[in-house]
């Protein structure tokens, strides 16, 4: 499509063009040269460049668009079209018409559809718009209503070719195809090298059986074109063709191939595991009422979900009722029309598809190309345009039979084949199927023949033995009916073709097309169905035997001439098939001989097809998970492609292995829940095995079957070699006995009495016994050559080295430089006691690691003799890795250094040596996170308490809650990962624990009621679905001493179900470092943030936005979350299409990073019908922005009232009100819902009970020792957040920021305290800092009495003055605007004349006071800091005192920069979790 040029609407001042539009039109003149030179990356560069600089002009978003869609990539096109809706309150209409373009030509035409229909309203004069409305219905299948708007496109403007190529194809699809070729040659009068017209006339002409004709026709537009599927056209007129061989048809094949198959991506996959639950990819435009649709549907159907994940990419956007019974059963499905090849190609890819099946063929939405590229591990070529081979590389295998390609055919596939035992297709009768008839002989009087396949199969020498049939029984009729007879000149030509064979007009019945419904009527006229040659029917066989009327074939030379013959030898009738036409005329004369048997045949025969295989949808099903097992597995072992045989009896076996295959037991998967995290790894772990180690690990044969691991070992002591052929299967493992890395040299192996003491370090004499038992007695010295790790070539790298101790570990190290320099980790064996010489030792490898880039780890496998320590393995981790790498050494260190039973425990703090620097790492394996902190000189504290937490399913919850227990208790973490423990690990782990908590009320704390003798006092955490199941009623009584809800009404669900355990509601926490808070107000675009299921009630939403959109079309929901029913988001997209809305609903899927997401969302709304927190409103909330909170129970006593509502007009009201307060509700959230809060709780709750509390002195003072100085501080609400943290951590609050202005302040200056509270700053400055007084200011009166006892406590009265006193860019008066109880420190006021609070110019009452030089002022004033800043400009400019403000939002703080600059302040620290910024004059 050419892209017009945009207007430049440049903006004026004066009358003078400005800068920013001048750059605009620069930029947008830059684009268009681009653009028109086809230079596309450049203009999507600058089209970019055009977006960022100018969010708000809609010419960048066009260019962006417009390039996008010249790259095919149209999901990106359409996404910036709708971000002009955003931007522009009245959007042009041409570029609503070119957004519907984009959804039309992207998959969205039910998108499009609305739009064009508004335009149409507005403009019925836009032949563009009529056109374009045209193509919208007729890709979704609409075609009479795509002919209207077509004929109304063609009256406004009869010579626009693209309107006329759009009719003739609606023509087409309406089976009008002389219509069609008509319009075709007028566009070829317009504009005779058009695009398209030549290869649709050389459909049309292959159709109508004029072959030669047809490829005349692709020949022509292949010199228009070198396009891929004009040439898979070509092809198959050439198997319509009977003068065509096998041999050569193979070779057009090959020669497409050779032609246009891209670059294969093969080797680029994630490792393969046997028996996981195979990925199945589904590539064709028929899941539909289609041949594809109807010979595949009781296959899928009948598939197993433990099986297989079913992913299905249709070509095209129609959906019937076959359709809606595909989507039923899709895992994922995607509309990938007119998307490029490359992109589908990599889509396949990344949704980590295992067998891709290709049910398109070079046909309709062929997409050969992309698959050529080879984006799955194994490809299979099945139904849909499987007519004979593909002649791709990338193709592995051919679905067939043994009818299908006959022993001895292997020869003309470039495939391997695959032969089931019975027909290649599984049938699925439509439901409106009509009746079967009775014998229309019998009342005729004559024999009615009969043919419904497509008439382009009616080849000359075919025509020629139905003549002679015709002849040999007499009276008898044939007839055909196809689109083709439609037209007269088709007609005529069959009847002369006939005629010129004997046979006269009177005797051919020839109809036009009909309904499928009415076109299955005809074979109620038809006594005996004749089948086509060389190209035998398929569907259509199906169809006639389905209506009682046998069908006769003649086997043709390719796969596409036997369709026929499969499906009636699998019905029960192999005698109707035949080879040769003598052959073929005798079964139907012998039919048409035996009326009365005829008849029989006539009722039998839906019944003896329905009870076939070729119907039977579990034996297909079974029978089709066995060939894709089988191939599978033999991928899985490394094996290249194979032919694949079923006998009769459904065994299989591979052409090079007699032995049969068996299905191998698919992997258990957990339940998924919404807090699990999922770890991919990118590439597999290569790992350099030297001693045999890894391999003679008791996990190693798990490890292996992950397929995340490529091992390479060396075995000196040939310790494997009986095992080696049963390991090599279980995936990439190479083995190389009697082989050891080392310097090069030659050595000597010395060979033990017990093998495993085997190696090339020679044993130490005062370790041997000398008796003849001795396991280290040497047997023989046998010379072993030694390999440098430098020297071996070809690996990609290696990220895990693994050394034992009997071989030179040191000379390996140092001779492996080459590879060694980017290895993740390496682990050495070491032996505390040696046994042999030259045995490394912990100093050595630490030396050598500091010089090779890796830090030491920790030990790991223990191993004691008694009390002594025998020997370990040390861990070495890279210092600098990149993120990838960082991937793969979590997830080894979670993965591999765990328990043998598949258990983990690790304690938080870890004992380490002095020289451990501190870190923190946190390691995601498939079931395990571990949380390991090491921390220099840190030891295990033994007057804290002992705290085991066992979490047994997701731990979004736990994990910050692990981390700060640390701290205060010694901690014990088991992530168990959807499964239950074992009991006696639990025993003693709870054993050892004070205090065990258990994440999650499930099955885990139900079976460790009955087998735990408990010791320890027991806490448990219910956060919301448990309540509904069965588990926290089936716990055995007394072994809980209290359960932990996080909302009250979920508690009071539980105990009026009889559960009578001591309880706690502690909410859940909000991290406000992770969110970030701006202040935000009304707009247009709603967030719906939840897992796609019922009980989020999703009905409910779309009720609201079809009410919003109503009054402004610009109100967008964005839904995140993984889609957990697809019925449910099916049924959802229905209504939204129904109600013309769908436009206003994106689905983005699962979203990482939250924060970043609903950073450009004005609203959250949450229509649950129950949540026992509502995390998401929560997270929401903590961002400013606005929430709408459907009424579930207990919403109201969670969340404040006014943001709660009942119908769709109180939301709708919501959204539509004014009142928007973005600091009031992250306010909410800090002041309730914050994480130290819940955190605190948390601690009190596991405290109390146990004679265990927090020290604290008595009554409201805390007091602790601080720099020698003993600090007391009254803190009379514990609840408020200052407060609270002071007592709980027994220091100051903010201690960093206040050790850092301790550090900058100049000795003898004044400092000043603007916002002092309770006197938290205040009491440092005067007690720690050199100051020659502290000036302090606190308005709020309840705030301000405390800070005086704060400052008579600590004996500090005569260094501090103290003002109950605001302080702003005037003198005047002020009122309280907000006040939280809870946070004093967030009290905000306002100027107002009758304010009750005095406020002070600061540089008129420092001039006033006669201070002396200030150095320093603390500022936190809650949105007042330029105001204040304004009133002590004098100080600023005289004496540049350092200044500590807190700006709690972005605004808050680019304004007080801005100022400051004036006079030479420069922000350069950022410290708090509410930031407060260093301000210094540099």
């Amino acid at each position: 499509m050419a892209r017009k040029q945009a207007k430049k609407n440049q903006s004026k001042k004066n009358g003078q063009v400005t800068p920013t539009s001048q750059s605009l039109a620069r930029m947008t003149t830059a684009f268009d040269k681009a653009y028109k030179a086809s230079q596309l990356t450049q203009a999507l560069n600058i089209a970019g460049a055009m977006t960022q600089q100018f969010p708000s002009s809609a010419l960048g978003w066009v260019a962006k668009a417009d390039t996008y869609a010249r790259l095919k990539q149209f999901a990106d096109a359409i996404s910036c079209m709708q971000q002009i809706d955003k931007i522009m309150h009245q959007v042009p209409s041409e570029y609503q018409l070119k957004r519907a373009q984009y959804q039309v030509l992207g998959g969205q035409a039910s998108d499009a559809i609305p739009t064009l229909l508004s335009l149409v309203k507005q403009q019925d004069k836009n032949p563009d718009i009529f056109s374009w409305l045209s193509q919208a219905y007729h890709v979704q299948g609409k075609n009479d209503l795509a002919l209207q708007a077509n004929d109304k496109a063609i009256q406004l403007d009869r010579s626009n070719v693209d309107t006329l190529l759009w009719r003739s194809r609606i023509l087409d699809n309406l089976r009008r195809p002389g219509e069609a070729k008509k319009t075709l040659l007028e566009v070829k009068k317009l504009a005779s090298n058009k695009l398209s017209v030549n290869n649709h006339l050389g459909s049309l002409a292959m159709r109508e059986g004029e072959y030669r004709e047809a490829e005349q026709y692709f020949q022509a537009e292949l010199s228009l074109q070198d396009n891929s599927q004009v040439f898979s056209n070509l092809i198959i007129a050439q198997h319509y063709n009977p003068e065509n061989t096998a041999e050569q048809l193979k070779e057009i094949h090959q020669q497409w191939a050779k032609k246009y198959q891209l670059k294969n991506m093969n080797g680029a996959f994630k490792p393969a595991r046997p028996n996981k639950k195979i990925r199945l990819g589904l590539l064709s435009g028929g899941f539909r009422v289609h041949p594809v649709g109807q010979m595949v549907l009781p296959a899928l159907e009948n598939l197993s979900s433990d099986e297989f994940e079913l992913f299905f990419y249709s070509t095209n956007q129609v959906q019937d009722s076959i359709t809606e019974k595909v989507i039923a059963l899709a895992s994922q499905w995607r509309v990938v029309e007119n998307v490029t090849n490359q992109y589908l190609s990599d889509v396949i890819k990344s949704d980590g598809i295992d067998i891709l099946l290709d049910m398109n063929g070079g046909g309709d939405g062929s997409r050969y190309q992309a698959i050529s590229s080879k984006p799955a591990p194994l490809i299979v070529k099945w139904v849909g345009m499987q007519i004979n081979t593909t002649g791709l590389d990338a193709v592995d295998y051919f679905l067939s039979d043994h009818f299908e390609t006959p022993h001895g055919s292997d020869h003309l596939y470039t495939e391997k084949l695959i032969r089931l035992p019975d027909d290649y297709v599984c049938y699925h009768l439509p439901e409106y199927m009509p009746s079967v008839s009775s014998l229309p002989a019998l009342g005729n009087q004559f024999i009615t023949f009969g043919c419904l396949n497509n008439p382009a199969k009616l080849s000359p020498p075919l025509i020629k033995e139905w003549a002679q049939l015709l002849h040999e029984v007499p009276s008898s009729r044939l007839l055909l009916r196809g689109i083709q007879f439609e037209g007269d000149n088709f007609k005529r030509k069959i009847v002369k073709s006939f005629n010129e064979q004997g046979i006269e007009e009177g005797r051919l019945i020839l109809e036009g097309p009909a309904r499928h419904e009415q076109f299955l009527t005809t074979y109620q006229r038809i006594d005996i169905a004749l089948d086509t040659w060389p190209y035998s029917g398929g569907l259509t066989t199906c169809e006639a035997l389905a209506m009682g009327v046998p069908v006769v074939t003649c086997v043709g030379p390719t796969f596409a001439g036997r369709h026929s013959a499969t499906h009636l030898a699998n019905a029960g009738m192999p005698e109707l098939v035949t080879d040769n036409w003598d052959d073929f005329r005798k079964r139907a004369k012998e039919l048409a001989s035996d009326l009365p048997s005829l008849a029989v045949i006539r009722a039998a025969l839906p019944t003896i097809l329905k009870e076939s295989p070729l119907c039977d949808g579990p034996r297909f099903a079974k029978h089709f998970t066995m060939a894709m097992r089988g191939i599978w597995y033999r991928h899985c072992e490394g094996k290249q492609p194979e032919a694949l045989t079923f006998n009769k009896e459904g065994d299989a076996w591979f052409a090079d292995d007699e032995q049969l295959i068996e299905l191998v037991a698919v992997e258990s998967e957990p339940e998924q829940q919404e807090a699990e995290l999922e770890w991919h790894l990118d590439s597999p772990i290569t790992v350099i095995d030297n001693g045999a180690l890894f391999a003679r690990h008791p996990r190693f044969t798990e490890w292996m079957q992950t397929g995340n691991f490529a091992v390479i070992t060396f075995d000196p002591g040939s310790l494997l070699t009986k095992q080696a052929d049963e390991l090599k299967q279980l995936g990439e493992w190479h083995h190389y006995p009697h082989a050891t890395l080392g310097d090069g040299k030659d050595a000597t192996l010395y060979a033990t009495l017990d093998p495993e003491l085997t190696g090339t370090l020679q044993p130490l004499e005062e370790q041997q016994t000398g008796e003849q038992d001795d396991p280290l007695r040497v047997l023989s010295m046998l010379p072993i050559s030694t390999v440098p790790l430098n020297a071996i070539e070809g690996l990609p790298g290696i990220d895990l080295l693994i050394l034992d101790s009997l071989n030179d570990a040191i000379a390996i190290l140092e001779n492996g430089h080459r590879y060694l320099a980017n290895t993740l980790l390496v682990q050495v064996k070491l032996a505390f006691q040696p046994t042999h010489e030259r045995q490394p030792n912990l100093a050595e490898l630490q030396r050598w690691a500091s010089l090779n880039g890796l830090d030491f780890l920790r030990l790991e496998n223990l191993t004691y003799k008694g009390l002594e320590l025998r020997s370990d393995d040390a861990i070495f981790v890279a210092k600098d890795i990149d993120s990838q790498q960082k991937d793969k050494v979590e997830w080894l260190l979670a993965y591999l250094y765990e328990k043998s039973d598949g258990e983990s425990v690790t304690d938080i703090d870890t004992l380490a040596g002095d020289g451990v620097q501190a870190e923190e790492h946190h390691f995601k394996a498939g079931d395990e996170l571990y949380f390991v902190k090491h921390q220099k000189g840190k030891r295990q504290k033994e007057e804290n308490k002992n705290l085991l937490i066992v979490c047994s399913r997701g731990e979004t919850f736990i994990k910050p809650i692990v981390e700060v227990f640390s701290k205060n208790f010694n901690v014990k973490y088991w992530h168990l990962g959807y499964r239950l423990p074992n009991m006696e690990r639990l025993q003693s782990l709870m054993d050892w624990s004070d205090v065990t908590w258990f994440e999650w009320c499930d099955e885990v704390v139900v079976e460790a009621s009955k087998a735990i003798q408990k010791k320890c006092k027991v806490v448990c955490r219910l956060h919301g679905f448990e309540a509904f199941s069965q588990w926290p009623y089936k716990i055995e009584s007394g072994f809980l001493d209290r359960l932990i809800f996080v909302s009250e009404h979920t508690m009071e669900y539980v105990k009026n179900r009889g559960v009578n355990i001591s309880s706690v509601v502690i909410h859940n926490g909000v991290d406000l470092e992770g969110f970030t808070y701006r202040e935000r107000g009304p707009g247009f675009s709603l967030a719906f943030v939840a897992s796609f299921k019922s009980v989020k009630n999703p009905q409910l939403l779309v009720q609201v936005i079809e009410k919003l959109a109503k009054i402004d079309k610009r109100y967008t929901v964005h839904v995140a979350g993984k889609i957990s029913d697809p019925i449910l988001y099916r049924y959802i997209n229905h209504i939204l299409e129904s109600l013309c809305i769908k436009e206003n609903v994106v689905f983005y899927g699962h979203v990482e990073n939250i924060d970043d997401w609903l950073e450009d969302k004005d609203y959250l709304i949450s229509t649950s019908v129950s949540e026992s927190f509502g995390y998401n409103i929560a997270e929401a909330m903590a961002k400013g922005i606005k929430p709408l909170i459907h009424n579930w129970p207990g919403a109201k006593n969670i969340y404040p009232q006014s943001l709660v509502f009942n119908t769709v007009e109180e939301a709708v009201g919501q959204v539509l009100s004014d009142d928007y307060r973005s600091s009031e509700y992250n306010g909410f959230i800090k002041r309730n819902y914050a994480l130290s809060k819940q955190i605190s709780e948390l601690e009190k709750c596991l405290m109390e009970e146990d004679n265990l509390e927090i020290k604290r002195a008595s009554e409201d003072i805390c007091r602790f020792l601080y720099g020698g100085e003993n600090i007391g501080f009254y803190l009379p609400n514990k609840n408020d957040h200052i407060q609270k943290i002071i007592a709980r951590t027994g220091s100051f609050y903010e201690v960093a920021m206040l050790e850092d202005m301790l550090s900058r302040f100049k000795d003898g200056a004044v400092v000043i305290d603007i916002g002092a509270n309770i006197g938290n700053h205040t009491i440092f400055f005067s007690k720690f800092f050199n100051a020659s007084h502290v000036i302090s200011f606190e308005p709020n009166i309840d705030a301000f009495n405390i800070l005086m006892e704060n400052i008579e406590i600590n004996g500090v009265d005569g260094k501090v003055d103290a003002f109950n006193l605001g302080v702003a860019d005037s003198n005047g008066k002020a009122s309280v605007i907000f006040h939280d109880p809870n946070n004093v420190g967030m009290t905000k006021i306002g100027m107002s004349e009758n304010g009750e609070i005095d406020v002070v110019k600061l540089d008129d009452f420092l001039r006033n006071s006669e201070t002396g030089n200030v150095g320093m002022i603390k500022l936190d004033v809650e949105g007042m800091e330029l105001d204040v800043l304004k009133g002590c400009e004098e100080v600023l400019s005289v004496s540049s005192p350092l200044l500590y403000v807190e700006a709690g939002d972005q605004s808050y703080f680019n304004a007080v920069s801005e100022y400051l600059k004036v006079f030479g302040y420069k922000a350069i620290k950022r410290f708090n979790a509410t930031p407060t910024y260093l301000f210094e004059v540099l």
